[in-house]
């Protein structure tokens, strides 16, 4: 086996990329992955000379690329929807995914009827995550839960949530937002939406962001 050729392990690369791919919840993720798995493949299928390979995956790598440039230029419609701590579709959505949102935050709270600010996060009319919210004091909240359905997790929505006219902190007095992270995914999403880490043990991370 390790006396394999080269330009057979390079196939093989192609090969587990475009397995790897169908895997992925994020269909922008998908497109990436499978594209750089059809182009290495349709590279492979030149060199050896075969060429149905090779012209079908450059076709199917051409149209990954044709996909994410619709992904990347589409306006897509944002909305927050504030909703109170009893609303039936919150908690249903919650209860759905409470697998994924244990392995986010694992010590996050489903009894939320004191968190006072709570919100469907709506893209294009579909519910595509939560944001719940508990002030400190008049001018700071604190993140309980910011969870996106894996599907719509390419950073999008946080971005929207995160901005300084975001319905959250627009016209509510909040100039600052605290978290606290316990996880490696919920650590680089913080930091990834511009927050500061201003504690750290082996057991969690705590955040926070002027807004």
């Amino acid at each position: 086996m390790f006396g394999m050729p080269l330009i057979e392990w390079f196939g093989y690369l192609g090969s587990v990329l475009i397995a790897l791919s169908l895997t992925m919840s994020s269909i922008i993720k998908l497109r990436w992955i499978n594209l750089a798995g059809a182009a290495i493949f349709s590279a492979y299928g030149f060199i050896i000379g075969a060429l149905p390979v090779a012209f079908l995956n450059g076709f199917i790598a051409l149209v990954n690329i044709y996909f994410l440039i619709r992904l990347s230029s589409k306006k897509e419609a944002l909305k927050l929807l504030q909703v109170n701590a009893e609303n039936k579709i919150l908690s249903e959505f919650l209860d759905y995914h409470k697998n994924e949102i244990a392995k986010l935050a694992p010590d996050f709270s489903f009894n939320i009827s004191g968190s006072g600010h709570n919100y469907l996060i709506l893209r294009n009319m579909d519910i595509a995550g939560v944001f719940i919210g508990k002030k400190e004091n008049k001018n700071k909240l604190h993140v309980q839960l910011d969870f996106v359905a894996p599907k719509y997790r390419d950073f999008k929505l946080g971005d929207f949530v995160y901005s300084k006219d975001s319905d959250i902190f627009k016209d509510k007095e909040i100039s600052e937002v605290t978290g606290k992270a316990r996880t490696k995914a919920y650590r680089t999403y913080f930091e990834r939406m511009g927050f500061e880490k201003v504690q750290e043990d082996t057991q969690e991370a705590e955040y926070r962001m002027a807004i």
